[in-house]
């Protein structure tokens, strides 16, 4: 069980990003590091008493619950195209979640929403490679 969310991430090797996405006002939360510690950081998050992924393997994963804003965990920056392929996935989930929480449905008609937050969002995260901030607001 977490006790300090700052500490916990240093022990554990783990990084927190956390994305203010703007004008929506919503945080999307990123973890990087070790698979073995997703477990605990989003039962964590999520305020749950034990928090399972099950056997599934993945190289990304998007968690969401209805009244938290989304996690997105992948075990280090991409550094391959299917790292990013990746990345740029677990991020399409976080936003559409965000756009359905705001009320926004996503279509043909204004994609242009989606692409800018796809865009918006992955660059915030990239720039933080060689960083140690975690709070980034737009």
């Amino acid at each position: 069980m977490i006790k300090n969310l700052k500490r916990w991430l240093k022990e554990n090797n783990m990084r927190e990003i956390t994305v203010n996405m703007g004008m929506m006002d919503y945080d999307i939360n990123f973890l990087i590091g070790s698979v073995k510690n997703v477990e605990e950081y989003v039962s964590y998050k999520f305020e749950y008493d034990k928090f399972e992924l099950g056997k599934h393997q993945a190289y990304g994963w998007h968690f969401y619950l209805e009244d938290y804003c989304s996690i997105v965990w992948v075990p280090h920056f991409p550094r391959t195209p299917r790292e990013y392929g990746t990345f740029f996935h677990e991020i399409s989930h976080a936003i559409i979640r965000m756009m359905d929480w705001a009320g926004v449905t996503i279509n043909i008609e204004n994609d242009e929403v989606f692409c800018h937050a796809l865009r918006h969002l992955g660059q915030k995260v990239l720039e933080q490679r060689k960083s140690k901030k975690v709070q980034i607001d737009v």
